[in-house]
């Protein structure tokens, strides 16, 4: 099962990247950027502790969706490869796509991965009617948001 997840995050992935226009496969990326499409790391370093949210990570995901759904990004929550990546047509498509949840009456932390350059975390935001989207996103050392994943089932 957990195969199978990792599998479809990674296929998203990929989707996310095509249609957000990025570079082809095996262009040149920066050094010590990871691309989100891949994982650096073959065995990622279990974090120390369970996958809790703080209260900082929990406003800064709550604005994260928030702007989305609203159609906007804060450049300075994101890395630079991120920002390319949310142009106009980006965000108005996830804004269409984000408009039938509504806002989260909860938001946790389902999962968290952490390599030596990046920390991969799953979050699961909860709705009225029972509806629930997962969302993974990765951070970088900075604690800059280098990619968003949704699942495939997602626009």
């Amino acid at each position: 099962m957990l195969g199978r997840t990792k599998l479809r995050y990674a296929f998203v992935g990929c989707f996310v990247a095509f249609l957000f226009g990025t570079s082809t496969p095996g262009s040149a990326q920066p050094q010590g950027v990871p691309s989100p499409l891949v994982s650096i790391s073959p065995r990622p370093l279990p974090s120390s502790q369970p996958a809790t949210l703080e209260p900082k990570q929990i406003r800064l995901v709550r604005r994260v969706y928030a702007e989305l759904r609203a159609g906007k990004s804060d450049a300075t929550l994101f890395d630079a490869r991120m920002n390319e990546l949310l142009d106009p047509t980006s965000l108005a498509s996830i804004k269409a796509s984000l408009a039938p949840y509504g806002t989260p009456s909860v938001i946790t932390s389902t999962s968290e991965e952490i390599t030596p350059t990046y920390k991969l975390v799953d979050y699961t935001f909860e709705f009225s009617r029972g509806r629930s989207l997962s969302i993974r996103f990765s951070f970088d050392p900075n604690g800059k948001i280098g990619a968003l994943f949704f699942p495939e089932n997602f626009h």
